[in-house]
This record gives structure tokens, C-alpha cells and sequence, in this order.
């Protein structure tokens, strides 16, 4: 027998990542692991505008919906599914199932929840995901792809493209002090010629407290402006990313971006997404040119070869296990020219749900809570042959011998 723990969101709070799976109340019986859903966990959309592709009026978290497949999927088998919500993350909890999966609810997410000063649920949170031993992926990967800073500094290391960087992390910052620090980011800011540039903080999600600087040659630079921004960033969050600002990226479909969706190391679906728009390639007939300009084929091989290039997962006790979720966010265009680069690289991601095709994520999810059992399964298969043997007949002999 096994356990799958999932860290699930809570569709309560106002501002959280979950987007909702379709569910039809006039035909509950569309997927087979809707039976398994309760029908408090059928939400009523809040913001139905955002549903573009998928419209019903009603949903289920995508991470419930995963977690209901593999109750379907693996009825007749030894696995046994655990849904945890936020308030009952404890060790005692998550101790009680062999690994515990984050799909969307992570530190990040409780970061970004905890509207209090003191920051009490985040900090229990976090000291729950730290401290447990059965976390996946476990804390020093989530660590290291929760950091922009130290993704970007990797992929520079192993020659992986990316816009031109600065980073500086909020114990750097302290050490220069204010004035040395700001100086040496405006340095590189100036020597590279960088005419307009981004800070994004760590911890940062969904574009919050993300800032723009006009550096243009002939235009008074806002120092007064960049200086207030780096003192409350540098207060709030563990460091700051200022990048290099690449015109229109994210924001006209000419100069879109694009991100690719993994399970394992197996692709499964893309996503483009610019303005308020997020859409599939294969929805996109009607913008051929474009979607030829992006040169969709280069940019999955590119993806593929920062998937091989990221560190592998390794659980505290040493056990080696295959990937989960991989969401690789690119831009395809730098100056006019075709220029794949890094943008973003998240193992727990928006999925897209209400705007991808059906079949995409339903193929997804299928996917996911396949590899989330193998995982498991692998996992305690691999922690068993970790085991010590206990003092048998042949030592008991020789002791006394």
C-alpha cells in the first residue's frame, strides 16, 4: 500500500492559483473520476470572463480533479490518496503518507495568502515543507526554482540563454548598504546600455511589485523612483532580479511568450500567452504568420535542453527520483531577431486550465497523477532498500562466538 499526500489550494480565498476543471452538473457523469469529487468541492466560477475556452459555470481545482483521477485510475490498486488543505499542514499529517506532492499550493502561495504582519501561516507552512522529509519535490529543489536569482545565476553557469541580469540578494544588499548597492546595479545598467530595464523580486508571483525603469539615452533617469522601489523590495522580499527589459515581450503576439508544459521529461502541450491572453498553437489557426515567425518546433528543442540541464531531484536521504510538473516559459525574439531565452522556469505553475483545450489538459492530468503513483511507488520501493538490517541470527551467532 502507498500513500499519495496533495497539498491542496482553497478555493475560499479570494487571491489564490487554482484554476477550475470543467464540471457539468447536467452530466456529472462526463468523467469518470467526478464521482469521486464531493459536491462541496464544486465551485461556482467567480471570475467566469477568465474562462475563455472552458465556460461552464461551474469547476473543480485542477489539483482535487488530479487527485480524483488516481482514486479512479487506481481503484483496484494499493494506493491511497490524502488531500490536505492549508490548515491542516502539520508534520504529524504529512508524516502519515509516503510522499506528499505539491501540484499548486506551495510556500509561494502561502506567502502570497498570508495577509497578516506576523505572517503566522506562512511561517508554520514553510516550517512544515523545510522540516518534513517526504516533501516532492523536496525543499532545496523548491528552494532553487522558487529563486530567480539562483536559477538565472545557474543557467549562466551551464549556457543557458538569458535576457542580461543583475542580481542581488537581500543579505547582499544589506552588507553594500543602500547607496554601494543601487550604485552597482546602475553601473552594469549603464555600461551595457541597457535603455529600459525590469526588478522582479524573489518570491515574486504574478507580476506583484514587478517595476519598469526608463534608462533612455536624452531622458532624465527617476532615481528617486528606483531608489524607493529597491528599499521596499529589498524589505519585503529575499532579493531582487533586475533584468534587461525586452520591448513588448509578454505583451503584443508578435513578441509573445511561450511556455511549455512537461511531465516527467515527456512533453506534453504549449501555451502562448500575451496581454491578457493565453492561448493554445492549436487554436491559433487564424494567426499562422506568427505562429510561423515563433518557430514553435526550435523553441520546444530549446525547452527540452533546459529541461536536461536542470539539477536532477534528490530526496534528504538520498533517494534519486524522476520529475514532476515542469513548466519552461520562453521568449523567442530579442531585438527583432529569432533568440530563444529564459524566461521563467516553475514546477508547481498556473496550468491554464480554462484557457487550453480540453483534451491538452485532460491529457495533462491523466499524466501527472500517472507519474505522481510511479513516483511514489518508486520512492518507497528505494527508501525500503535504504533499511539497515536488523541484527539476524548469523550476528547473534557471532557475538556470541
Amino acid at each position: 500500500m502507498v500513500r499519495v499526500g496533495i497539498l491542496l489550494t482553497d478555493p475560499d480565498w479570494e487571491m489564490q492559483k487554482c484554476e477550475l476543471f470543467q464540471y457539468r452538473k447536467r452530466d456529472p457523469d462526463e468523467f469518470p473520476w467526478n464521482k469521486y469529487i464531493p459536491e462541496e468541492e464544486i465551485y461556482k466560477r467567480k471570475y467566469p470572463q477568465y474562462a475563455r475556452v472552458i465556460k461552464t459555470a461551474y469547476g473543480v481545482a485542477t489539483d482535487r480533479v488530479v487527485g480524483s483521477f488516481i482514486m479512479h485510475a487506481f481503484k483496484n490498486e494499493d494506493v491511497e490518496v490524502d488531500f490536505i488543505r492549508p490548515v491542516d499542514v502539520t508534520m504529524a499529517r504529512l508524516a502519515s503518507n509516503d510522499l506528499n506532492f505539491i501540484l499548486i499550493y506551495d510556500i509561494l502561495e502561502a506567502f502570497h495568502m498570508d495577509f497578516t504582519k506576523k505572517k503566522s501561516h506562512f511561517n508554520r507552512v514553510k516550517k512544515c515543507l523545510m522540516t518534513a522529509k517526504n516533501i516532492f519535490p523536496p525543499y532545496p529543489y523548491q528552494q532553487f526554482i522558487n529563486s530567480k536569482i539562483a536559477y538565472y545565476k545557474y543557467f549562466k553557469e551551464h549556457g543557458v540563454n538569458i535576457l542580461p541580469t543583475v542580481t542581488m540578494t537581500a543579505g547582499e544588499y544589506k552588507q553594500l548598504g543602500h547607496q554601494k548597492a543601487a550604485q552597482k546595479v546602475l553601473d552594469q545598467v549603464r555600461v551595457e546600455e541597457w535603455d529600459k530595464f525590469i526588478a522582479k523580486p524573489e518570491y515574486g508571483q504574478e507580476s506583484r511589485d514587478l517595476k519598469f525603469f526608463n534608462n533612455k539615452p536624452g531622458q532624465k533617469f527617476d532615481k528617486k523612483k528606483f531608489d524607493a522601489h529597491v528599499k521596499y523590495s529589498m524589505k519585503k522580499y529575499p532579493g531582487v532580479v533586475f533584468q534587461k527589459a525586452n520591448m513588448n515581450f509578454g505583451k503584443k503576439k508578435e513578441n509573445a511568450e511561450v511556455r511549455h508544459f512537461y511531465c516527467g521529461d515527456k512533453y506534453n502541450h504549449t501555451m502562448i500567452g500575451w496581454g491578457d491572453s493565453t492561448r493554445s498553437p492549436e487554436m491559433s489557426n487564424d494567426e499562422k504568420a506568427t505562429l510561423k515567425k515563433m518557430q514553435l518546433p526550435l523553441l520546444r528543442r530549446f525547452s527540452r535542453g533546459v529541461l536536461n540541464k536542470l539539477p536532477g531531484i534528490v530526496m534528504p536521504n538520498g533517494v534519486r527520483l524522476p520529475r514532476l510538473v515542469t513548466r519552461v516559459d520562453m521568449g523567442y525574439a530579442v531585438n527583432g531577431k529569432i533568440e530563444p531565452f529564459v524566461n521563467e522556469v516553475e514546477f508547481c505553475p498556473s496550468y491554464y486550465v480554462e484557457e487550453a483545450p480540453l483534451q491538452s489538459s485532460t491529457k495533462f492530468i491523466k499524466n501527472v497523477g500517472k507519474q505522481m503513483v510511479n513516483i511514489t511507488r518508486l520512492y518507497a520501493k528505494r527508501k525500503a532498500s535504504l533499511r539497515k538490517p536488523s541484527p539476524g541470527r548469523w550476528l547473534k551467532t557471532k557475538r556470541r562466538s
